[in-house]
């Protein structure tokens, strides 16, 4: 939910009912802090961005940076060996990350689909070697 209202120039409230002793219930509790394990890793495609021309395609929604150069595609479901966009366009040379790795992925553009095929190494491939759960942010220089 909150990938989908920032992708849309929204922000999202959050509302929390302490319990009868004042405290915090358990199950908010951990939805709170797994919302901000995920934002440690992938806050750069939340935090200052703006709507990007396209909103979503698919299980990938988009935000841009305050100076329209960078794209963050963040797909909620794990795109297995290759993402494929249809909405961006890298610039030549650009490097693509995957937020909460160094290394960039291998990608290319696919000029007579219109398709942005960025490459998945197989060390990703296992959920323990990803970066976080549910969602997804993928940096693209544009």
């Amino acid at each position: 939910m909150l990938v989908d209202i920032v992708a849309r120039g929204g922000n999202l409230l959050l509302i929390v009912n302490l319990d009868g002793q004042g405290a915090l219930p358990v199950v908010q509790e951990n939805r709170l802090r797994d919302i901000g394990k995920w934002l440690k890793v992938n806050g750069e495609g939340i935090y200052g961005t703006r709507t990007y021309s396209t909103t979503s395609e698919g299980d990938v929604r988009y935000t841009c940076s305050k100076n329209n150069q960078i794209v963050y595609a963040i797909t909620t479901i794990w795109p297995g060996d290759k993402l494929e966009l249809k909405s961006v366009v890298p610039k030549s040379g650009s490097k693509i990350y995957l937020l909460g790795k160094e290394e960039p992925l291998k990608w290319s553009y696919d000029h007579a689909k219109g398709l942005t095929n960025i490459l998945i190494p197989d060390n990703l491939q296992k959920d323990v070697n990803r970066p976080c759960k549910y969602a997804y942010t993928f940096r693209i220089e544009i």
